[in-house]
């Protein structure tokens, strides 16, 4: 009969409800927690049983099978000697107390099974609060005098002050750090690398110094390079533009943009033939070393292919003066 409660437990923990076959039927329900006037309930749940048998119900038969290790057929008859056992000491007057779900016994009548159920249980009622009086409790309100209010708000008018000047110092640190970071390094020799973007051609770009895609017809799509000399290193004579070469075309095939005289002056050593001499162009502060110069942009770009300009130099562009 031990064995049947702890199935019945089990089962009931597991399942929510559990049918004996011959006994009746535990169901487990669950309230919330509720508030009766001033009374607030925790929630908790509760055992409820019934004379009823839910027809065709193998659960149990099931359970035992498992655990016993057997068929259900002798599960089935385990079941029924362990119901008549329970039955039997019922009408002997005994109480039979399942563990964590609650007590059986007979009415006086003994033929009605009376169930009081364990609904304390620490198991089934995980949260076990007593009921707590939640009754609005009588605020002591304590008034400040006028010259009391006035201390704390100059107090905190002044906090707020020192704060907010603190912020703006920090602020304006930061922004005197990262313009200082941005100036250009005059001696750094690492290599600079060029950002690139696309603009629409207008009119009122005609004056500026346009880096233009070989091939293109006018007007035409631009790519504009920009290292971080073109931004930050100045021109010696910003107004004037030097050139050494022995044409005027108005477009040149750029094929290095450089800081400085001395690093042009060096790219050409490196790199200029005599089936190809390089020339030095210098505009907007940048010295660019250019191969060829045309007239129009088509006729210098198919000027280019036609020498294997492009193939020497792939990254070369055609740049306006």
């Amino acid at each position: 009969m031990t064995d049947l409660l702890s199935h019945i437990s089990y089962l009931l923990y597991s399942n929510r409800y559990v049918s004996v076959e011959g006994l009746g039927s535990f169901m487990l329900s669950r309230r919330s927690a509720n508030v009766s006037g001033n009374l607030l309930s925790a929630p908790e749940d509760l055992v409820s049983f019934s004379n009823q048998v839910i027809a065709g119900d193998r659960v149990l038969v099931n359970s035992i099978a498992r655990r016993a290790n057997i068929t259900e057929e002798g599960a089935e008859t385990l079941l029924t000697n362990e119901v008549e056992g329970l039955k039997h000491a019922l009408q002997q007057g005994e109480s039979i107390s399942i563990p964590e779900v609650g007590t059986l016994s007979l009415e006086e009548d003994l033929t009605t099974i009376r169930f009081v159920a364990d609904n304390r249980s620490s198991w089934l009622s995980p949260v076990n609060l007593e009921p707590i009086d939640v009754a609005p409790s009588v605020a002591h309100s304590s008034s400040l005098s006028s010259a009391d209010y006035e201390v704390r708000r100059t107090t905190l008018t002044r906090s707020l002050r020192r704060t907010a000047s603190s912020a703006a110092a920090i602020a304006v640190i930061a922004l005197i750090t990262f313009v200082i970071s941005q100036l250009p390094h005059r001696h750094n020799n690492a290599q600079q690398v060029a950002s690139m973007g696309i603009e629409q051609l207008t009119p009122s770009m005609g004056e500026k110094s346009l880096i233009i895609t070989p091939g293109a017809t006018e007007p035409a799509l631009v790519l504009i390079l920009n290292t971080p000399a073109d931004g930050a290193a100045p021109a010696a004579k910003p107004s004037k533009n030097i050139e050494q070469a022995d044409d005027d075309g108005r477009y040149c095939l750029v094929v290095a943009s450089l800081a400085s005289r001395a690093e042009a002056d060096k790219f050409i050593t490196a790199h200029s033939t005599s089936d190809l001499p390089l020339k030095l162009l210098q505009i907007d502060g940048r010295w660019r070393v250019y191969a060829r110069s045309g007239a129009t942009i088509a006729e210098l770009s198919e000027r280019g292919r036609e020498l294997g300009i492009y193939e020497r130099f792939p990254s070369a562009w055609i740049c306006r003066r």
